[in-house]
């Protein structure tokens, strides 16, 4: 009964092969590939959430495939994952119990603030991280913490211009690029100070470089969740020394008016909590490499 209620065409014309996948009855790559994968989608990943994490964060878009690709197991980062464990630059990960990557990455995502900065410094780190491996295995060279570093403090400039040009766009506003400053022979004077309200959780920090002669040269602000006044005083320091790795900046002298800071970057007894002691050991391995 199907067949016979087939309407017969005006026009005779010759049968023909139609591609069932698609509305236009064609063949194209992209949908035998979403014919391909369809199955294996369903109620499953495609729905996960955690993957619309990654993709929403502003990063660099080199840094976020690269952390997809590491959770979708595309990459051996078991090894990275125990490096980044046991790094100076550590986060306060005594709630987690496992050695997955992805598990890792969602663990930052539920128990950590959102804040830019943030994501901005450990993805860097593990890019860096990843890529010293890769020279060390594919082309035999040894690592070098210095290199690191000074990638790692050019990667999170980088990524901290992504975060401003997004801003920009959304204010649609644009501003044009500044040219680094140049470094005088008598070095430079960084003044870096943090603020913290403990009824909202929220700290804001700034550091201002000025030259001998005290004419200014650099400034750079921000704000966001912080655990504490002594980790907003410790943060400014560290992106003063970060600001300046990425402007080459040296013979720098460092004023700021937290002496329990102080006292730890000098190895001096002073009492921090694990959130300041942490920024302060990311401004000790930055320095002493």
């Amino acid at each position: 009964m199907s067949i016979c209620q087939i309407p017969i065409p005006v026009d005779v014309k010759d049968d023909g092969w139609l591609w069932t996948f698609s509305k236009s009855g064609l063949f194209t790559v992209k949908s035998a590939y979403h014919a391909i994968i369809s199955p294996y989608q369903q109620g499953s990943s495609s729905l996960d959430p955690f993957w619309g994490n990654i993709w929403r964060l502003i990063l660099v878009p080199k840094i976020k495939l690269f952390l997809w690709r590491c959770c979708s197991n595309a990459l051996a980062v078991n090894q990275l994952l125990t490096v980044w464990l046991v790094s100076p630059l550590r986060l306060d990960t005594s709630e987690f119990h496992s050695d997955n990557f992805k598990d890792w990455l969602n663990f930052l995502f539920v128990s950590v603030p959102v804040k830019s900065d943030f994501d901005i410094i450990w993805s860097s780190l593990l890019w860096q991280i990843w890529k010293t491996w890769n020279r060390f295995v594919f082309d035999h060279l040894d690592p070098s913490l210095s290199s690191t570093l000074s990638a790692f403090a050019h990667t999170v400039s980088e990524g901290q211009l992504c975060v401003s040009n997004s801003l920009i766009s959304a204010n649609g506003a644009v501003a044009a690029p500044r040219p680094p400053p140049v470094s005088p022979p008598n070095g430079f004077t960084m003044f870096a100070d943090g603020a913290w309200c403990a009824a909202t959780w929220r700290g804001s920090r700034g550091v201002v470089f000025r030259a001998q002669s005290g004419s200014f040269v650099a400034a750079r602000c921000r704000c966001g969740p912080c655990f504490s006044a002594a980790t907003a005083e410790a943060e400014a320091i560290r992106d003063g020394i970060l600001a300046a790795l990425c402007f080459d900046l040296f013979l720098i002298v460092v004023f700021s008016d937290c002496l329990a800071v102080v006292n730890a970057l000098n190895a001096l007894p002073c009492s921090l909590d694990w959130a300041a002691r942490s920024a302060v050991d990311d401004i000790l391995s930055v320095l002493f490499f």
